[in-house]
């Protein structure tokens, strides 16, 4: 997924639908959070956004998909960067 735009109404229907480890939930904690929580930068996080190795959903307003409301990681995609990395660092 990498990075997913999505409208507000669309997000607001689909937002807990899911639980916070499964691939489908669109919620998640903001980069800073994810930044704190793998000891690595937010610039870190974003270029791993960029990349493929977190994906990340950005809410946009219904009337004008410019205006950002909210841009967070997913939660499940956090999980699977811990793994990768502690895959990587054991190897």
């Amino acid at each position: 997924m990498a990075l997913r735009v999505m409208k507000l109404s669309r997000w607001a229907k689909l937002n807990g639908r899911y639980a916070p480890d499964d691939p489908r939930c669109v919620a998640g904690p903001s980069p800073g959070g994810v930044a704190a929580e793998l000891g690595i930068s937010r610039q870190a996080v974003h270029k791993a956004i960029h990349r493929g190795d977190l994906d990340a959903v950005k809410v946009v307003a219904d009337d004008d998909p410019d205006r950002m409301l909210m841009f967070f990681v997913t939660q499940h995609s956090e999980t699977r960067y811990k793994l990768m990395r502690e895959a990587r660092d054991t190897a």
